[in-house]
């Protein structure tokens, strides 16, 4: 992510970790913070998006607690993980119900609609008395995303902050039809090379969406947690926002996926495709995908295909940015912690310790784990153990916590990973929306009934399965009757009303 207008900003997140102080009886000091009178024995739940066995869960947790123990006195720690499939479900089962939740990760979980129902608690104050370090290492600018008017609530993961859109090929196919990936960059440029898979590879998808159709617009727009209401192009500096689905770019990308559609260019069933399309390339069945892209996107697909695989990214002019998603994942303590303060010395303790945040992460070492090359921190799954088979499994949502640079390194990233990270967030376009929060309360009715229309017809269209020119009269025809434009009048004066109270 290549933005020269940002300062850089996270490298001192990649020191190594920060000696701390042990504890006493009475107190103890971490990083500056005072750790006051934890003499009273509490357990610190964490709650996880991943995958885990209940042996491995409580192994992860008691080495855990021998870390706060240590340092944060007697407090220890109960880490329990969800699938990311039923989070969101559970996390509010669990919160309505009373049930103990101290640490939650927001995932795709708005903080408006968290603090609308009374599921969090603003943490300004816990974080002046035990967050010094998170304050002192996550800069203001993206903590202002984890606020909801003056008030802070989350603390935004401190991992990649942005994304682009990328053309992803299998470089074996490239180097036989004699294509530098690096050079396509328009509707055009990709239009060439799928008719040249097509040509000699017949028996293959020339381009293949993800799971359920997602096929990403090539085009740097934010979505403000909904298309309804949206930046079409966060780099012209509009603070205007549209329906996704009338604007030119959107009429643009479909008529291509359609014509592409028409060729052979494109799979045939993508919209209701249950299988990634790294999936694909690794089985042989497809040569391209445009897709996100994460810093160092050619390694992590290399690593998921088994195939080396090459990348174009095809934004402009700044190629990667930070929108509103990208600070969607983020660290927040729940109404339901009986002692917040412990949960935030727990938060903080998480920014400087990489023993701790790696238990986290990765679990144990030699039991979930082992070291591919200890020098340069990077580690893989044990010896006849893959993502599937691991016993735990948190790798990928590390990132939603304070510590995220200071992790080891997973398989298929280079040595120095996390520094590379950390130039790509320091390079990163941020758009006009990152960290607005939508609260869709007064139109839930019309946003149910839009978001069905939504199911209706976007993802076919932009999987190349119905004509724009004669569809998206009808999608948008559709989308009027359930009501998108009180969506949009509400939507843009709570936009407006955000931007005032930061003074733009």
């Amino acid at each position: 992510m290549k933005f020269r207008r940002l300062f850089a900003l996270l490298s001192a997140v990649m020191m190594s970790t920060f000696a701390l102080s042990s504890c006493g009886s009475e107190s103890s000091e971490t990083s500056g913070n005072t750790v006051e009178n934890n003499e009273d024995p509490y357990e610190v739940v964490i709650l996880n998006l991943g995958n885990g066995t209940d042996e491995a869960l409580n192994l992860v947790s008691d080495e855990m607690s021998k870390i706060t123990q240590e340092k944060l006195g007697n407090t220890t720690v109960k880490v329990m993980i969800i699938s990311q499939g039923t989070y969101t479900e559970q996390l509010n089962l669990m919160l309505s119900s009373g049930e103990q939740v101290d640490i939650f990760n927001t995932y795709n979980n708005n903080l408006v609609t968290l603090k609308s129902a009374s599921q969090i608690i603003p943490i300004d104050d816990l974080l002046q008395k035990y967050g010094q370090d998170i304050l002192a290492n996550i800069p203001e600018k993206y903590m202002a995303a984890g606020k909801v008017g003056s008030e802070q609530y989350g603390i935004p993961g401190n991992r990649g902050k942005g994304s682009g859109i990328g053309f992803f090929m299998v470089k074996e196919i490239a180097d036989s039809l004699n294509v530098d990936v690096s050079t396509v960059k328009t509707y055009d440029d990709i239009e060439a090379v799928l008719t040249k898979v097509k040509e000699n590879y017949p028996d293959m998808y020339p381009l293949a969406p993800d799971v359920g159709g997602y096929n990403p617009m090539p085009n740097p727009y934010d979505k403000c947690y909904g298309y309804l209401g949206c930046l079409v192009n966060v780099y012209d500096g509009s603070t205007k926002l549209v329906n996704f689905y009338e604007t030119d770019e959107y009429k643009e990308w479909t008529t291509h996926m359609y014509d592409w559609m028409q060729k052979g260019l494109v799979m045939p069933d993508g919209a209701s495709s249950t299988v990634t399309n790294k999936s694909l390339m690794a089985a042989g069945k497809a040569a391209c995908a445009i897709r996100n892209t994460d810093p160092l996107p050619a390694a992590e697909w290399t690593n998921a295909v088994g195939k080396e695989v090459v990348v174009s990214e095809l934004l402009t002019p700044y190629e990667t940015y930070a929108a509103t998603q990208h600070a969607g994942w983020q660290s927040a303590i729940s109404v339901t912690s009986e002692k917040p303060e412990r949960a935030m010395q727990v938060l903080n303790l998480m920014m400087t310790d990489a023993d701790f945040m790696n238990l986290l992460t990765y679990g144990v070492e030699g039991v979930h784990y082992q070291y591919k090359d200890k020098e340069n921190d990077m580690i893989t799954y044990l010896d006849g153990q893959d993502a599937t088979s691991v016993e735990y499994s948190a790798g990928c949502i590390g990132g939603s916590y304070p510590g995220g640079l200071i992790i080891h390194v997973p398989d298929g990233r280079p040595a120095g990973y996390w520094d590379q990270v950390a130039e790509f967030n320091a390079n990163c376009y941020i758009s006009p929306a990152y960290g607005f929060a939508w609260d869709n309360t007064a139109v839930l009715n019309e946003q149910v009934a839009c978001d069905n229309v939504i199911s209706k017809y976007d993802t076919a269209l932009q999987c190349g399965m119905l004509d724009p020119e004669t569809t998206i009269p009808e999608f948008l025809a559709e989308l009027e009757a359930a009501g998108v434009d009180k969506i949009l009048a509400e939507k843009q004066a709570q936009f407006d009303a955000w931007l005032a109270e930061k003074g733009e």
